[in-house]
């Protein structure tokens, strides 16, 4: 395996990224918002970590892989799929010499348009664990649905490609995302399971009106007591963290966009009485202010 330099080479573009990557057979759609490489194990790993703002999600077909997302050990072996929201670092060590995988690359833009990829509830149903694992109840129609990938794959009209590629991903996301997994949490489609995912949706409607877990538990007709356990069954944290990492991740997401929106609306579209709470809060979590992370 090829040794390269241990510095953190930090957030890269898609660009840079296809240029470290040039040798490995790759399908570009979208004018760049979707990269698709098959065979990625063909190529050394790389040994620093990479972040960028494309998520990235690689599905397993043979052999197995480690490597580190931010920093903790991962493994995927035939059958899971790893998913790599934006800003995550992500360092490839080695595979299985039988390795083989499909990877692709989700620009922000590229995000907007599937009904499911949303990065924020992502990033949330990802917290215990980027490596997600379909039950096997499920398995025959996740191959079936990467078997129609790899064959869309093969066809020349690059436009009827991206939208037939866009179509077998929301499904393949909707089964993934829609409480179809085992993951690390062996979720088994109990009630706690099921109000925790009940919460995040009420979350995603309401976070500008109500960062008050006594509001969503009522909402949800439970007590906020009973609300944070189903949080720590899912995601090892209490519905008040789980509040606070939407509000970030959201909050994130607004700083990035272009043209830059005035601190105070971002503030207002969050639920914040003031600019000045909202940089509070952003700092608490973060360690930075909001234009320390806009500029950064």
């Amino acid at each position: 395996m090829a040794q390269k330099d241990s510095k953190n080479i930090g957030n890269i573009s898609a660009e840079e990224l296809e240029k470290l990557l040039n040798r490995v057979p790759k399908r570009v759609l979208g004018d760049g918002d979707l990269f698709i490489y098959q065979n990625i194990s063909e190529v050394p790993y790389f040994s620093c970590p990479i972040s960028m703002d494309y998520i990235i999600v690689t599905f397993c077909l043979e052999g197995s892989a480690q490597g580190k997302v931010n920093m903790k050990p991962v493994r995927i072996v035939k059958g899971d799929v790893l998913v790599v929201t934006s800003q995550i670092a992500v360092t490839y060590e080695e595979s299985s010499p039988d390795f083989r995988m499909v990877t692709l690359l989700f620009s922000p833009r590229c995000q907007s348009q599937f009904r499911v990829l949303n990065p924020i509830k992502m990033k949330l149903s990802l917290m215990q664990s980027p490596v997600l694992i379909p039950k096997k109840s499920s398995q025959h129609f996740m191959n079936l649905c990467i078997q129609m990938l790899l064959e869309t794959l093969l066809l020349h009209n690059s436009d009827n490609v991206y939208e037939m590629v866009k179509k077998i991903l929301d499904l393949i996301a909707m089964h993934l995302l829609g409480g179809n997994l085992a993951n690390n949490i062996k979720s088994d489609g109990s009630r706690m399971e099921q109000v925790f995912e009940c919460f995040v949706d009420e979350l995603m409607k309401h976070y500008a009106t109500s960062h008050a877990v006594a509001w969503y538990a009522n909402k949800l007709a439970i007590t906020p007591n009973y609300l944070s356990k189903c949080c720590r069954k899912a995601v090892c944290k209490s519905a008040l963290d789980v509040i606070c990492v939407f509000l970030v991740l959201e909050a994130q997401r607004q700083l990035q966009v272009h043209p830059p929106q005035p601190l105070k609306t971002i503030a207002a579209n969050l639920g914040f009485a003031n600019q000045s709470s909202f940089s509070t809060f952003f700092r608490r979590q973060t360690k930075q202010t909001p234009a320390e992370y806009r500029n950064q």
